[in-house]
Order: C-alpha cells, then sequence, then structure tokens
C-alpha cells in the first residue's frame, strides 16, 4: 500500500559520468520495493533500454527492478518521471 507522499526513488551519482535511480524499500531490512521501475525495463541494458524508454545514455536496470542507470542526471531524472506514470 502506497501513502501519499512517501519517497519511493533516490536519484544519485556514483561516478562522473554514471547517476542512479534507486528504488526505497517498503520497512527497513525489507527487499520489497515501495514502487518498482517499470517491469518492461527489468534486465534491460544499454540500445535496447533507450529504445524502450526514448532517452540516449540509459545504461541499466537491474532484473529486479531496484535499481537503473542512466551516463546523465537528465536521463535518470526522467526515468523517475516515466516510473512514476
Amino acid at each position: 500500500m502506497q501513502i501519499e507522499g512517501q519517497i519511493l526513488y533516490v536519484v544519485y551519482q556514483s561516478k562522473p559520468e554514471d547517476w542512479r535511480i534507486q528504488c526505497v524499500s517498503e520497512s527497513e531490512g525489507s527487499f520489497k520495493n515501495r514502487k518498482t521501475l517499470p517491469a518492461a525495463w527489468l534486465g534491460v541494458r544499454d540500445q535496447a533500454l533507450n529504445e524502450l524508454t526514448g532517452l540516449t545514455d540509459c545504461t541499466f536496470v537491474h532484473a529486479n527492478g531496484f535499481i537503473g542507470g542512466a551516463k546523465s542526471e537528465a536521463s535518470v531524472m526522467k526515468m523517475a518521471e516515466m516510473a512514476l506514470q
């Protein structure tokens, strides 16, 4: 169950050209996400992920959908916007 106003994703820079979107867990120690990244993105990388998202510099989404990445802040923020839809 989601409560309005909950934080669903955290966006951060892990390297100079490596940005991440990470799902927030339902509770401390839980492996269940409040909102997993879109099912169509799970396990998809590079050009295939760019084609799905319409972006140009996505790098991956983990098969379990808890984390994904892109080379720019703008793209990872767009991924977050799209994941909220």
